[in-house]
């Protein structure tokens, strides 16, 4: 355990923020959970609101970006890991992985209770980050539950594994329009949607040029990207097995990630990947692992990005970071991919048997009509207002207030 310390307040509430096992805050290894948590504890460094104890899993690299950062609001309390039992999990080892998360999530919510003990003379409420199987934890606490849910893990399906899921939790904040219609087939206190944001650096132009040049990619190249973890459900099989039957070679396909968080393991779907593209492989770049303050200079090579998701989405960040960059995307009618991506500012397709022929008939689109690719950049700049960081704090802060 290593505490770091911050200022307290008689007259601030104080919140508990309780995080997963996977990924350290600061966001030092990536996410965007642990992305869109740090935004508002930034934001509360300017404005005060609340005061604010986060519980992280223990990273070395993010302790140090807390005491350069000397968070002043915010306390952070560290978990204990173990590095060799976080290499097995993400080693892909069928069974041994799974049963190796089971075991770090229990371990992980036992600690914090631990650390804490009774926190009825400590904290007004307690936000669960993504993590509703930590909802049960602290039974016995007075104040506010709120969970604060990122993917479509509360469901008709999955409700009654929870345990007196509607007694321990006070309130849902979802991302989505999507993931709030899907809760409240199940759970009937408050369902509030608020809608992710990004925070993207301003663009380094020598950084640019040097991925351009690194690459080969030419100011006529049509550059299509995709960002994000290299893993089947992100269906990136289905744009490359389209591109495979094109012969232009001036296409360049971006392909900015790991398998995992911080990694660039290649399991079988980079192998299969790597197949797909056998004939046209210097056109398709694998890039590996990219520190999400460089993603903008990547996503300032692009044309047109891709997410062509197998399996619904809660809210992609990665739509969103496209089109907040005025890039037009080619995304599957798959959940909260509908809420960011329209026919004014992408392009979308069923998940079928269609889907591969049908992509091919968008890039054949994208080549054909640059008129109508120059329309949607414009309104895909427009469309992405609706993610504002201003909005998302706002909003955050202010279901925070009212459920204290």
């Amino acid at each position: 355990l290593k505490l770091m310390s911050g200022r307290k307040s008689k007259i601030m509430k104080n919140i508990l923020i309780i995080t997963s096992s996977n990924l350290p805050i600061p966001p030092v290894k990536g996410g965007a959970v642990q992305n869109l948590i740090y935004f508002y504890l930034l934001n509360n460094e300017i404005n005060h609101k609340f005061n604010f104890t986060v519980t992280s899993i223990y990273n070395e690299k993010a302790v140090i970006e807390t005491e350069k950062r000397k968070f002043k609001n915010t306390k952070f309390v560290y978990i204990s890991n173990s590095n060799s039992l976080e290499k097995i999990q993400h080693s892909g080892i069928k069974g041994v992985s799974g049963l190796i998360y089971k075991y770090r999530k229990k371990h992980h919510i036992k600690e914090i209770e631990k650390i804490f003990g009774n926190i009825n003379d400590k904290f007004d409420m307690i936000l669960y980050e993504n993590v509703p199987e930590y909802t049960c934890s602290f039974s016995n606490f007075n104040g506010k539950k709120i969970l604060h849910l990122h993917n479509d893990s509360v469901n008709i399906d999955t409700f009654d594994s929870y345990d007196n899921f509607e007694k321990n939790v006070d309130g849902i904040i979802a991302v989505s329009e999507y993931i709030s219609r899907r809760v409240k087939q199940v759970y009937k206190k408050p369902v509030y949607t608020v809608y992710n944001a990004i925070s993207l650096k301003k663009p380094n132009s020598e950084r640019i040029k040097h991925i351009k040049q690194i690459y080969d990619i030419k100011d006529s190249d049509l550059v299509f990207i995709f960002t994000g973890r290299i893993v089947e459900e992100k269906g990136i099989h289905i744009f490359l097995q389209a591109l495979a039957n094109f012969e232009p070679s001036n296409i360049k396909v971006l392909l900015v990630g790991g398998k995992g968080y911080g990694d660039d393991i290649k399991d079988e779907y980079y192998y299969k990947l790597k197949s797909i593209v056998s004939n046209i492989s210097d056109q398709v770049i694998f890039t590996g692992y990219v520190d999400y303050s460089n993603m903008i200079d990547y996503l300032m090579c692009a044309d047109v990005g891709f997410l062509l998701s197998i399996i619904p989405e809660a809210l992609p960040m990665t739509a969103i970071e496209y089109i907040s960059m005025g890039i037009p995307v080619i995304g599957t009618k798959m959940g909260g991919i509908t809420e960011v991506i329209d026919e004014t500012c992408g392009f979308l397709i069923d998940n079928d048997e269609h889907a591969v022929e049908n992509c091919e008939e968008i890039i054949k689109k994208i080549i054909n009509n640059k008129n109508e690719l120059s329309l949607k950049k414009v309104a895909a700049q427009k469309k992405s207002k609706l993610f504002s960081m201003d909005s998302y704090n706002e909003n955050m802060l202010k279901i925070m207030s009212d459920f204290t």
